[in-house]
């Protein structure tokens, strides 16, 4: 180790340690020097060791870089996730409610209307069975569609 390196060691502290003193001249102009100005009005700064000497308080830990993209990948998977359901049920719910409506126009538009028994024989509906089943599909599309 060539000798002007243990001098350069010796006072490396010290220049950590250097003051620094802030004050604002009479334009308005803030200024930081390593000398108090003679004319003006200084005050001393205290600087913190950027290297984190004895008197720093440790860090707090934080969570990494590679928790924090994790966490970033997790709630994209999961908003994804939760557009993807919601796109499924409002295509259930608008295929629900174009086949209500479709219903109820063919119904309005026929002369007869049909149902099957329980034993699967058609059997015609009366008018008033008929306008009570259009105001059934009426009510459920109001109720359910937009």
């Amino acid at each position: 180790m060539p000798p002007w390196s243990i001098f350069v060691l010796a006072f490396l502290p010290l220049a950590a340690q250097a003051q620094v003193y802030k004050w604002v001249d009479e334009k308005g102009v803030t200024h930081y020097e390593a000398a108090p100005p003679a004319k003006a009005k200084s005050r001393e700064l205290q600087l913190r060791d950027p290297t984190g000497g004895p008197g720093d308080k440790p860090r707090a830990a934080g969570p990494s870089v590679e928790d924090q993209e994790a966490d970033f990948r997790r709630r994209q998977i999961q908003r994804a996730d939760a557009e993807a359901k919601e796109a499924r049920e409002r295509a259930q719910r608008d295929a629900r409610c174009r086949a209500l409506r479709s219903n109820t126009d063919a119904m309005k538009d026929a002369r007869r209307v049909y149902t099957y028994n329980e034993k699967g024989e058609r059997v015609l509906l009366s008018s008033e069975e008929r306008d009570a089943l259009i105001a059934k599909h009426e009510a459920d599309y109001r109720r359910s569609c937009p």
